[in-house]
């Protein structure tokens, strides 16, 4: 299916017209609050007090929580200016998108009605957005940048009291490599190192939106009163066929035909994004819908959210590995040891 992208929400930081706020929020959501809100305890007293039932990643017991109270990490969004004023662009952006996939999940897909090719557009930036701009995500990637960020600081003292000769030696080794793209700079990877969130997470949304744009677009259903759980990384990136391949090709890459992108919608919907999966809503069984919260569990980063104070066993599950997996048929062959 082809549609037609519309400018990505996030754009880079480089290209958007500052939008200062120096006395806009502070105390910024990792989560969205308004997201979160389809997770509050149907059995609460208060309809208009809602909350949500918020466990640590690997306990059993949750705790009552306000969606306005959790997920939240002061300025995690906001570019500091040079003149210590605030720039929200990033924030406001973030919103934007936010507010748009609210009104879609509540107003057609609560109701089970087809998307508009705009509608279904904003549901793939919202799903964009929440894979790119979690803490732990965004940590990830900064932790990947600074042995490098070490390296060229290394290379940078040795090439201070290098010798002429020396020096001339290495950049013999360096004009061999067969890439001739520009390199990056140490103050680019400086910037990406100190400002993760500021200088990756524009990108990789303005990337990952139009390859998710066209996916299919599958909605799971249930009706269990537990139904879909959620967590501090709501957005999963998974491939069930990953096993078969050896440990260094396994990471989840939008690129392979097996791989499957999650988001739950609500407690009672979840998005699944495929390249083989069928399009409009689908009906998930239990073991479909356990299997999925076993998933959002493990890859959550802190704590997983749920519509009420439960929590099942088989989300703490780990699986067995299937008979057909690389280390069974052919890690033997590479001398890889199956534990």
């Amino acid at each position: 299916m082809t549609v037609a992208v519309p400018p990505a929400p996030i754009r880079s930081v480089n290209t958007v017209k500052n939008t200062r706020g120096d006395s806009g929020p502070k105390g910024q959501h990792t989560v969205p609050e308004s997201y979160l809100k389809a997770w509050g305890d149907p059995t609460a007293k208060n309809p208009l007090d809602p909350y949500v039932w918020s466990f640590p990643k690997d306990k059993i017991k949750g705790a009552p929580k306000p969606p306005a109270a959790i997920f939240k990490r002061a300025d995690f969004y906001t570019i500091h200016l040079p003149d210590g004023s605030r720039d929200l662009r990033l924030e406001h952006g973030l919103a934007s998108t936010e507010e748009r996939f609210c009104a879609i999940r509540d107003e057609k897909l609560a109701n089970g009605r087809a998307l508009s090719p705009e509608e279904r557009v904003w549901v793939c930036a919202f799903v964009a957005a929440m894979k790119a701009r979690t803490p732990g995500f965004m940590e990830f990637h900064r932790e990947q940048y600074r042995p490098m960020l070490e390296y060229m600081r290394e290379l940078e003292a040795w090439a201070a009291t290098a010798t002429p000769e020396q020096r001339a030696a290495q950049a013999g080794i360096w004009a061999l490599r067969s890439d001739k793209r520009p390199s990056g700079t140490i103050e680019d990877v400086e910037r990406i190192v100190a400002s993760p969130v500021e200088h990756l997470m524009p990108p990789m949304i303005a990337a990952q939106l139009p390859i998710l744009a066209e996916m299919n677009m599958t909605i799971l259903t249930t009706d269990d009163p537990v139904g879909f759980i959620t967590s501090d990384e709501p957005c999963v990136l998974f491939d069930p066929n990953a096993y078969k391949r050896p440990p260094i090709y396994r990471s989840p890459g939008l690129a392979f035909e097996t791989i499957e992108v999650t988001l739950p919608a609500s407690p009672t919907q979840l998005v699944l994004l495929s390249w083989r999966g069928p399009e409009g809503y689908r009906e998930a069984p239990l073991a479909a819908v356990d299997n999925l919260n076993r998933l959002r569990r493990f890859h959550a980063h802190e704590y997983y959210v749920v519509n009420a104070n439960v929590s099942r066993p088989i989300w703490f599950h780990p699986g067995v590995e299937p008979k057909d997996s690389w280390e069974k048929t052919e890690g033997p062959k590479w001398g890889a040891k199956n534990e």
